[in-house]
């Protein structure tokens, strides 16, 4: 039991929640209001998702996606406790039998940082694969040398059938409505509501973060066929929710397909394949080490921040509302904290300043909600 409730009632209302949040954006998605919302935000602020986003990336490849683990506990971080100890006596007393693979892991992400790096630099198209294939084989070489342990060992007696039958009778159209009502309906409307903030800025702020690296957006921060995109991310929710799923959504790490070349719905076509058939080799898909994936995600946070040069710096009405969004980002972990700080400051900002009829009711309205999430909704 939590909260009162039973797991499997809890796993089962978070399902209509998931499935009506979908529906909702279906919705606004249709009648337009989803791409309105997106004009809505304040050009300086959709002008600073994009480098927000990459360092929210740094974030992830630096701090949080290679823990390690030790008899004193764990996970430990690159940032947090390697270089963050300062020194490597400090960091051995934290990492005890772990700071070997805590080095190997730091070494790994950054040659296969600056392998991407390098081959992007003449022109190789396959430059993230092909750092992440190098990080790879150094962490292989390093578990086998230093570590003294098989790294394919997962591979002995792992099952390359995927568990359908087990999935279908578990999660496939799990949702009920009875362990929906029961969680109250001031608590089911109240999680409705904080689902659709939540996901409907974390996906718009991917959405424009990736298109505009992908040199989509015009000038004035418009994107050509919004109103697909949002569909098809509103079509995923719903279809995830009948699967038995968290959220379908857009997801930040995109932004590396993107970055490879990646403009074009065949692009998406073709990920979903190769996922499809990744379900059949999950043992050898995972194992790619984290520090491989962070060299990835490094370089294409790097990358990213590029956009900070369209931002007026010397207008603190842009600067201050983006500043704290580039901390607020990756410090929150959500897309969608980040844009709802950035956008109450300039509101209030633009108020401040005598200058509140520059900014759109819609603009208002959205930021009052984003107030009201986050003082009140608990």
């Amino acid at each position: 039991m939590k909260g009162g409730t039973t797991y499997l009632v809890s796993f089962r209302a978070a399902l209509c929640i998931i499935l009506i949040e979908g529906v909702v954006f279906l919705i606004l998605s249709v009648l337009n209001i989803r791409e309105k919302i997106v004009r809505a935000i304040p050009l300086p602020i959709r002008l600073g998702i994009s480098p927000a986003i990459g360092l929210m990336l740094l974030n992830i490849g630096l701090g949080s996606n290679a823990g390690v683990y030790s008899e004193n506990g764990g996970p430990f971080y690159v940032m947090a406790h390697f270089f963050g100890a300062l020194t490597p006596k400090l960091a051995r007393e934290q990492m005890g039998s772990g700071y070997t693979q805590m080095v190997l892991s730091v070494v790994t992400m950054f040659v296969g940082l600056f392998v991407i790096i390098f081959l992007n630099q003449r022109g190789i198209k396959a430059a993230v694969l092909g750092g992440m294939f190098v990080s790879s084989v150094i962490y292989w070489a390093g578990e086998a040398i230093f570590m003294k342990t098989n790294p394919f060992a997962s591979l002995m007696g792992a099952s390359f059938v995927p568990p359908i039958k087990d999935m279908a009778e578990l999660t496939l159209f799990k949702f009920d409505f009875g362990d929906f009502f029961r969680i109250g309906i001031f608590t089911a409307v109240t999680l409705i509501i904080t689902f659709c903030m939540i996901d409907m800025f974390d996906t718009i702020g991917t959405l424009v973060g990736t298109a505009s690296r992908a040199g989509m957006v015009d000038d004035d921060g418009q994107m050509p066929k919004m109103k697909e995109a949002l569909l098809s991310d509103a079509v995923g929710t719903v279809a995830g929710s009948l699967t038995g799923t968290s959220t379908v959504t857009t997801f930040v790490e995109s932004a590396s397909g993107v970055e490879a070349g990646g403009r074009t719905g065949l692009t998406a076509l073709t990920s979903g394949i190769l996922f499809l058939c990744c379900m059949f080799i999950a043992p050898i898909a995972a194992l790619i080490p984290a520090p491989a994936t962070s060299a990835a995600l490094i370089y294409v946070g790097v990358v990213m921040l590029g956009g900070l040069q369209k931002i007026d710096w010397n207008d603190i009405s842009q600067m201050a509302p983006v500043s704290l969004m580039l901390l607020a980002m990756p410090i929150s972990g959500s897309i969608g904290h980040g844009i709802g700080i950035a956008m109450i400051s300039y509101s209030v900002i633009k108020l401040l300043d005598g200058k509140g009829k520059e900014v759109s009711v819609l603009t208002y309205i959205i930021s009052i909600l984003f107030l009201i999430k986050f003082f009140l909704v608990v």
